[in-house]
């Protein structure tokens, strides 16, 4: 089992990546620490009024935003060889309002004024995603449809959000009817952990069966959205590219509105993965229960946009995914790069 004692810190553009110092971690390296009153979004009637104004425009131009309850990140650290993630409630409204507000900015200042903490009115609700790799060696990346809320047509690895409401009772208690858990931290991490593996079925009809030694790349902290966390996995699918490619193209997939197209890159094709996985300026750290995810621990910056792979038949798609990445994507190639998977 990989020791996780140490993080990584690296800086991509606007996106700050945590990564285990040791390599990838297993399930059972993954803990959760849940409290809902603890570690929800601090409340300020000015900010809700605002959550609500924006929530209201923002569906009056696009009714097929659904106000759904996502699993918030307060800090997380490490302890005895755990990465520990203490997680209470917000919703996607909040996040529309706060994470994404054109005034982001503003309401960080008034949290550390308020709290010593820029975060504290942020909804900081937790995404996952999961970069996937066939077994004759392609990465799969899909563009998303024009309609999303975040990204809008730009190439991606299947992601979404864990989702509350699958193992909690709205007043945050553990459902009754989940047996087999040692408790409302075990469900949540369940939840976290296995809503990634969902999404890949959800968004690329690929059943779950197929997919094989999961493993967890690191955390993202996405600086223009005030820190707002995503989990970042991987797996290795027991499908060859093809095989993903037909599957897909059936559009039998609960949430195929959600992508148009499917992109299968070789990572062997014009120095793909040496290029695209540069490696800005590393830190090595020992854990810190402050879990940072701040504007001023950046140590260094890389710009993928800058790097030109050599010209092959196979270029354009690789290219795409250099300039027309989402960052999350971005981060999870050069998680999966460190951690010597790709």
């Amino acid at each position: 089992m990989t020791s996780c004692s140490k993080y990584v810190v690296q800086t991509l553009e606007n996106i700050k990546l945590f990564r285990p110092a040791s390599g990838a971690l297993c399930r059972q390296q993954l803990k959760t620490n849940f409290n809902i009153e603890t570690f929800a979004r601090k409340n300020n009637p000015n900010v809700d009024k605002q959550i609500n104004d924006i929530w209201k425009e923002k569906t009056s131009v696009n009714n097929r935003l659904f106000n759904g309850s996502k699993f918030r990140l307060s800090r997380w650290y490490i302890a005895e060889e755990n990465w520990v993630l203490d997680v209470g409630l917000t919703n996607y409204k909040d996040l529309c309002g706060t994470n994404h507000a054109p005034n982001r900015k503003s309401i960080e200042e008034t949290g550390l004024e308020d709290f010593g903490d820029s975060q504290a009115y942020l909804s900081m609700a937790i995404g996952v995603g999961i970069l996937l790799m066939t077994c004759d060696d392609c990465l799969v990346v899909a563009r998303r449809a024009s309609w999303t809320g975040e990204y809008p047509g730009m190439l991606d690895r299947p992601g979404g959000h864990p989702e509350p409401d699958l193992v909690l009772t709205p007043e945050g208690k553990l459902k009754p009817d989940l047996q087999g858990h040692l408790g409302v931290n075990d469900a949540v991490m369940d939840e976290i952990w296995n809503s990634v593996i969902q999404e890949v079925e959800d968004e690329l009809g690929i059943n779950k069966g197929k997919l094989e030694d999961v493993r967890f790349l690191g955390l993202t902290a996405n600086i223009s959205h005030g820190g707002r966390p995503s989990l970042e996995f991987f797996a290795r699918l027991n499908m060859k590219s093809e095989e993903v490619r037909e599957v897909y193209s059936l559009g039998k997939q609960r949430e195929a509105d959600e992508t148009t197209s499917l992109h299968l890159i070789p990572t062997s094709i014009s120095n793909f993965s040496r290029n695209c996985f540069y490696n800005p300026k590393t830190t090595e750290l020992a854990s810190s229960e402050d879990g940072p995810l701040k504007e001023e621990d950046e140590v260094g910056t890389t710009e993928l946009s800058d790097l030109q792979p050599q010209s092959l038949d196979s270029l354009s798609e690789a290219r795409a995914v250099i300039t027309e990445a989402t960052p999350a994507l971005k981060a999870s190639l050069i998680f999966a790069r460190a951690h010597r998977l790709i």
